[in-house]
C-alpha cells in the first residue's frame, strides 16, 4: 500500500484523524488559494475552515487523492465567490444604511439629538442584559477589534467570538427599534 493511499483509506473512515490529515495535507494550499480570491486571511482561513468541516462531515468517499483535493479547491472557489458576493450585498446595505443615517443628521436639530441620545441608551442597555461574554465581546467590537483581535483579548477561540456575536445579533434584532439597528450596524466594524 503507498503513502497516499493510506492517506486516503484514513480519510475515508472520516474520523477525527482524518480531520487532521485533511489539515496537515491540504490547508496551508486552501488558505493561499482562497487570499488570492478574497484578499484577506482571516476571510480566507474562515471559508477553508467551514468547508474542511463541512467536507468532515459530509463523509463523501474519495477514489484518489487528486479527486479530495479537486474537491476541496472547488468548494473553497465556491464558497469563496459566496462570500464575496455577501460581502458586496452587505456593503452596498451599509453604504445605504450610512447614507440614510447621514440623512437624518443632517435634519438633525435640538429634538432629534435627544432622540440620538435615547437611541444610544436603549442600544446599551440592550447590550448591558446581554450575558457577560457576549457583553464583553460586543463592546470590543464596537471599539472597533475585529475577530481576531477579540479572541485573543479575551483568550477564546474566534469561532466562538463569531457565535456570540451572532447570537447577539439576533437578540438585539428581537428587541431593538430600527433606529437602534441601524446605530448597531454602524457601529459594529
Amino acid at each position: 500500500m503507498t503513502e497516499g493511499s493510506a492517506i486516503l483509506e484514513c480519510i475515508n473512515q472520516w474520523d477525527e484523524n482524518a480531520l487532521r490529515m485533511i489539515y496537515k495535507q491540504h490547508y496551508k494550499m486552501l488558505v493561499g488559494f482562497a487570499m488570492q480570491l478574497l484578499g484577506n486571511l482571516e476571510e480566507a482561513e474562515d471559508v477553508v475552515q467551514d468547508v474542511i468541516l463541512n467536507t468532515w462531515q459530509q463523509q463523501n468517499q474519495f477514489h484518489s487523492e487528486g479527486q479530495l483535493r479537486t474537491y476541496l479547491f472547488n468548494a473553497v472557489r465556491n464558497r469563496s465567490l459566496s462570500r464575496l458576493e455577501h460581502l458586496q450585498v452587505a456593503l452596498h446595505h451599509q453604504d445605504r444604511l450610512k447614507r440614510e443615517y447621514r440623512e437624518m443628521q443632517l435634519e438633525e436639530n435640538d429634538t432629534i439629538a435627544l432622540h440620538k441620545e435615547e437611541v444610544y441608551r436603549q442600544l446599551f442597555m440592550a447590550i448591558d442584559q446581554m450575558p457577560s461574554k457576549q457583553r464583553d465581546i460586543f463592546l470590543l467590537a464596537i471599539e472597533g477589534k475585529q475577530n481576531k483581535e477579540i479572541a485573543e483579548i479575551l483568550d477564546i477561540n474566534i469561532n466562538t467570538v463569531k457565535s456570540h456575536k451572532r447570537r447577539g445579533i439576533e437578540r438585539l434584532r428581537e428587541t431593538l427599534n430600527p433606529e437602534a439597528l441601524l446605530l448597531l450596524s454602524l457601529l459594529l466594524p
